[in-house]
């Protein structure tokens, strides 16, 4: 298997498993007033992650956007996916949740969500 794919598999499974044990460890993302988009950056450490709350309406369209130092950070989004980039149509009103996992060495990163 190739080290992407490997990263990939391992994102999937903490994506899978890992919610229901670090729910706890949640930053809610509150847009300011009028705004549909926000950034966050932080550093995740070597096969971390990180899980950020949002609220959003069926029907509206996300965009998540990952950058990071090692290249091996990615999120993942319950019913839209999972990768350095990731948007689609949001199937119901309710809270998401967007987990980042670090398939690589500790490392900065920058998220950028926006809702349309």
């Amino acid at each position: 298997m190739t080290k992407r794919t490997l990263v990939k598999t391992a994102i999937a499974a903490a994506f899978l498993f890992g919610l229901s044990t670090v729910a706890s460890a949640q930053t809610n993302i509150n847009f300011a007033p009028g705004r549909s988009s926000a950034s966050l950056s932080g550093r995740i450490g070597t096969n971390g992650s990180r899980l950020y709350r949002f609220r959003a309406k069926a029907g509206q369209y996300l965009t998540v956007t990952v950058r990071s130092g090692n290249n091996y950070v990615f999120a993942g989004v319950e019913a839209v996916g999972e990768g350095r980039t990731v948007s689609g149509r949001l199937p119901y009103s309710s809270s998401y949740v967007i987990e980042l996992s670090n398939g690589g060495n500790a490392t900065n990163y920058t998220m950028t969500i926006s809702i349309r």
